[in-house]
């Protein structure tokens, strides 16, 4: 890569992610990232950048990471469209001078592919839409099913059991389909990844790709640490999670090879996998909080403007989720509505956005208990299958008044919380637990999507692939119990109830505790009021860490000099106390502060606290 590619692609990243979405590049793509806490974002891409070029082996990650950030700007598209500029453009051009991006690859259209026939397993020249690289042990699981609904949408799959003949050499069959095959859909899975017969099929896939997206990655039972553990690259890729059915495997392969049949037969691309707009929202980042989201689609997205009707539907529909919820805009391409913290004003607790599509997409933040003996958080399950039970019980309101007969649902989690303390697993609360299958582990951000459905008679199974994938993710097993849960609970409307608003930051919640101590300090101790500001919110202060971290206090002490002073008053000194009223309002505390302290011990408020996360 040239200088000005590197220099460009630098200031692409830190203008194009935010800095948790570059960590995850960085980590993906197994680049050094040596940076110092609070390096701003175009020093940071730099140095990171500048540290790849020196060495062979990173300078081949770093391409990939060039590769990987034209696609997923969708920069080609955006030049074919007049809607490039500046360094963006700058980089597109620079890499295809490099050769990192040839000419014939970013002109190449969905239909081009190479037309030099091949010898398939039969021996005859003919290609294939797509090559299936899979696991024997997933046949019956899977792959047989999605072969079959490939094949019925009219699409060429090149599938073993259906290929290969007695006498064929496997081994040259297999290449022959794999060079005669313009995408390969690799389902990775446990079987798969410890095979080595797949690692060559995988590579055969890459090596065809050279600039042109070709791998569709199907994650069959399997994490996302555990895929970048396998490869980063394939990691790196956009994937279809088998837990939304066969159908909507199949939808999201079909749209991506932009190819499918309609049910007389002619040729079209399938109208039912995800849309633009709807993935890229699903794969959303978030930032300093552990949030959940929702995604609403319909069948087909488009850039038609909001009517007005339209934006009154939308202001109504997402104010009526979060009590206290404001507009902070509304037009004709974006509506959003917002529930902040009252303390980080800053900070959106809630979010609801209309976008173009329409797809509408919703955020809460999540209440987070410290998991005991180790750096960790756990989310209520509770609570995230009841915020997400009552989006779907609001859907006929916004379908009917916007006209869709079909929509999809997406969810996504965010799982890092303050201070990166990071989300590894689920509190069950009243729920069926499942099996913890292994020790509480981080994951990387979460995200699933239903097939379309009825808006207006929403099956009771809706949210069962979701929460099954969920599960899934943090490792737990035989979570049956807990699906047939969910899905009860949604038919009978019970689920709901397991959310009652979003979670607002624990410096929130510790002010409002400060602010009711203050009153049942005035209420039961009468020399409280001969105190200033200063001397009562030390004195707040302290029975607030009393009665979290049950120390005893000693006061009053006099000095030589006649002070008083409390020992476990960090802000305070001999100086500030020294006064007659003070040590008077010390004594009387003294005799009384262990009422005060057992007040606040007692309140649901502190317990909560005391779960919380700093």
């Amino acid at each position: 890569m040239s200088k000005r590619s590197l220099a460009s692609l630098a200031k692409v990243l830190s203008t194009s992610y935010t800095h948790a979405a570059m960590s995850h590049l960085f980590m993906l793509f197994e680049l050094d990232d040596q940076s110092a806490p609070g390096t701003n974002k175009p020093q940071r891409a730099m140095d990171v950048v500048t540290a790849s070029e020196k060495d062979p082996i990173l300078l081949g990650h770093l391409i990939s990471l060039a590769q990987h950030a034209v696609e997923d700007l969708d920069l080609v598209g955006r030049r074919d469209r007049d809607q490039l500029s500046g360094d963006a453009l700058i980089l597109l051009t620079s890499l295809e001078n490099d050769g990192v991006l040839t000419a014939g690859q970013r002109a190449a259209a969905p239909d081009e592919v190479e037309q030099q026939p091949t010898l398939s397993a039969r021996g005859s020249t003919q290609r294939w839409d797509a090559f299936i690289s899979h696991a024997s042990e997933d046949k019956g699981g899977l792959v047989a099913d999605l072969a079959k609904e490939l094949g019925n949408r009219g699409l060429r799959i090149w599938y073993d059991d259906d290929v290969l003949q007695v006498g064929d050499s496997v081994r040259a069959a297999i290449d022959n389909g794999l060079s005669a095959s313009e995408f390969g859909i690799v389902v990775i899975s446990h079987d798969y990844m410890r095979k080595d017969w797949t690692n060559h099929e995988l590579d055969g896939i890459l090596a065809l790709e050279r600039g042109k997206k070709r791998l569709l990655p199907v994650w069959h039972g399997v994490t996302y640490d555990e895929v970048v553990r396998y490869s980063a690259t394939v990691a790196g890729r956009y994937a279809v999670r088998s837990s939304i059915g066969v159908q909507g495997v199949a939808d999201a392969l079909s749209r991506s090879m932009g190819r499918g049949v309609t049910e007389d037969g002619a040729s079209a691309e399938t109208e039912t996998a995800p849309g633009r707009r709807f993935l890229g929202l699903l794969s959303q980042q978030a930032n300093s909080r552990a949030y959940a989201w929702v995604i609403v689609g319909g069948e087909l997205e488009t850039a038609a403007k909001f009517s007005e009707d339209e934006i009154e539907t939308f202001v109504g529909w997402l104010s009526s989720f979060e009590a206290g919820a404001v507009t902070t805009q509304a037009n004709s391409a974006f509506v959003r509505v917002v529930a902040t913290d009252p303390v980080e004003k800053a900070t959106g607790d809630w979010i609801g956005e209309a976008h173009h599509g329409p797809v509408v997409n919703l955020l809460t933040s999540l209440e987070l208990t410290l998991v005991s003996g180790r750096p960790g958080v756990t989310i209520s399950l509770e609570a995230l299958a009841g915020w997400w039970a009552s989006i779907v019980e609001a859907l006929p309101t916004l379908a009917g008044n916007l006209g869709l007969k079909r929509v999809r649902l997406g969810f996504g989690l965010y799982p890092y919380g303050p201070n990166s303390i990071p989300v590894v697993g689920v509190d069950f609360g009243a729920a069926p637990v499942a099996t913890h299958r292994a020790e509480y582990h981080s994951i990387s951000p979460w995200h699933s999507y239903t097939e379309l459905f009825d808006p207006f008679e929403p099956p009771s199974t809706v949210l069962q692939g979701p929460v099954r994938d969920l599960l899934d993710t943090f490792s737990y097993g035989r979570a049956d119990e807990t699906v047939s849960w969910v899905a009860r609970g949604l038919a009978d409307g019970s689920l709901k109830m397991g959310y009652t608003g979003h979670a607002i930051s624990r410096g929130a919640i510790e002010a409002s505790a400060l602010e009711q101590i203050a009153r049942i300090m005035e209420a039961r101790l009468d020399s409280v009021e001969s105190l200033n500001s200063q001397e009562l919110g030390v004195l707040v202060g302290w029975a607030h860490r009393a009665a979290g971290q049950d120390f005893t206090l000693t006061y009053p002490i006099s000095g030589s000099d006649g002070s008083a002073y409390m020992l476990a008053a960090e802000d305070w000194n001999a100086e500030q106390i020294h006064s007659d009223r003070t040590r008077q309002s010390l004594a009387e505390i003294a005799r009384t502060h262990a009422e005060v302290v057992a007040e606040v011990r007692a309140w649901d408020v502190w317990r909560r606290l005391k779960t919380l996360p700093p």
